[in-house]
């Protein structure tokens, strides 16, 4: 079977910012960890820092930690996903409606989730009595071969 060539990947090509204006970098950045970073500052300066009042300093609460998001958020690290696609994927996937292989939709019909479920446990009498050859031979010779 001839392998299908796929050229999809030759057009993502990864975005970096290498200067803003005329201020050079020291090192790229990812335009996608600069876009976290800049939403996640203006979501702290919006509940003006209410989840992060513990941390003391403004630098730390309001520059230190939009940049950490910014830097988790665009690394691959969920099964090879971003973690904003990782849960994207996850919630999509339990609210959807399933189907089948053949496309028919999924329905449990009469069937109960959560029922209780009785166990029963099988206690052998006759477990501690020696059994003889002659009963083991028996037993062996009443079973159809079965191509052993």
């Amino acid at each position: 079977m001839e392998k299908v060539r796929s050229f999809f990947n030759i057009w993502t090509v990864p975005k970096f910012i290498y200067s803003f204006g005329d201020l050079s970098l020291p090192f790229p950045l990812r335009s996608g960890a600069v876009l976290w970073s800049v939403i996640s500052a203006s979501v702290i300066i919006v509940l003006g820092g209410h989840p992060f009042l513990f941390i003391d300093s403004f630098f730390i609460r309001h520059l230190g930690i939009p940049v950490l998001i910014g830097y988790v958020m665009s690394r691959p690290m969920f099964e090879g996903r971003r973690p904003d696609r990782f849960v994207l994927a996850t919630f999509s996937y339990l609210f959807r409606s399933k189907q089948t292989y053949a496309g028919m939709p999924v329905t449990l019909g009469s069937h109960k989730a959560n029922q209780k479920i009785t166990a029963v446990r099988r206690v052998n009498a006759n477990a501690k009595s020696k059994k003889s050859k002659s009963d083991k031979l028996r037993r062996t010779k009443s079973r159809p071969n079965r191509g052993r």
